[in-house]
């Protein structure tokens, strides 16, 4: 219960909290934040993820890919491809104030992810090459977190729901296998980074730093993908690409806030009142 002075301490859980009166002062921050808003079911607040090869793990963001050129009697070649850049998501809370309570991710498409150019080589046929790769990330299944994301719990969420859309690019095959296949704009055929269908992705959350009524937190997601693709311009062949898609990033939001409770309002009307009273006389 929060005392009438405006900030008492409690224990909860074997830890301690603030418990704070809503003031002029921390209502007029919450609005300064301008980074929560509403949106989803609830408030949100809007995050750029950074996106960094090896980052925060040795191989996060690192696609292999093996290349199934059988058809062609080149067996499997592999390749790998490099994620870097940022991802812009929404993030969904319970509240807009306090200890979040992750429960929605929303990737919308408006930022920029590169990944580094790739190829593979098919013996006496030549090759063929991924090049100028930019991609924007995208959720393509529901927002929702089926655990929601809290400072006591990692968020899970199915990893199919989001993808990375190469839509910027070129294939550029070389050798005799140009005369078979064509150079191809990615802008007509994005190359798509899917989620693994079988695994969740997760979201986890970690208090940064707490001053002046706000509070700092640091944001990871790590979304499995794993894809078979076979397209339209490379017929017969079927690339398979695996790997950790992973962003760190980071919001701001008010500490917890409460009103007073009727009682401590009644207590606080008659203490002014007497106040006053006392000031005419």
């Amino acid at each position: 219960m929060c005392s009438a002075s405006g900030i008492t301490r409690r224990k909860v859980g074997g830890r301690s909290r603030t418990c704070r009166i809503v003031s002029a002062a921390l209502l007029g921050a919450m609005l300064a934040a301008g980074s929560v808003q509403a949106g989803l079911s609830g408030p949100t607040v809007n995050v750029t993820f950074n996106i960094a090869v090896d980052t925060p793990v040795i191989g996060d963001n690192i696609i292999d890919y093996t290349l199934d050129a059988s058809s062609l009697g080149q067996g499997m070649p592999t390749a790998g491809d490099e994620v870097t850049g940022t991802a812009s998501a929404t993030l969904g809370l319970v509240s807009a104030t306090g200890d979040p309570q992750i429960t929605d991710l929303v990737f919308n498409g408006g930022s920029t992810i590169n990944l580094s150019d790739f190829s593979f080589s098919l013996g006496a046929l030549g090759s063929f090459a991924f090049q100028n790769l930019v991609g924007q990330p995208f959720t393509i299944g529901a927002s929702t977190l089926s655990t929601p994301a809290t400072l006591a719990q990692t968020g899970l969420f199915p990893a199919s729901n989001h993808e990375i859309r190469a839509n910027q690019g070129n294939f550029v095959p070389s050798g005799l296998i140009s005369g078979i296949i064509g150079p191809v704009d990615l802008s007509t055929e994005p190359l798509d980074y899917v989620g693994d269908t079988t695994r969740h992705g997760t979201l986890t959350v970690a208090l940064n730093s707490s001053s002046g009524g706000m509070s700092t937190y640091d944001v990871v997601f790590v979304i499995p993908l794993s894809n078979d693709s076979s397209p339209s311009y490379a017929e017969g062949l079927t690339a398979h690409s695996e790997g950790d898609w992973v962003g760190v990033g980071q919001f701001t939001v008010p500490n917890a806030t409460t009103v007073p409770e009727p009682a401590s309002m009644g207590l606080l009307a008659i203490g002014a009142t007497a106040l006053m009273m006392r000031r005419r006389r």
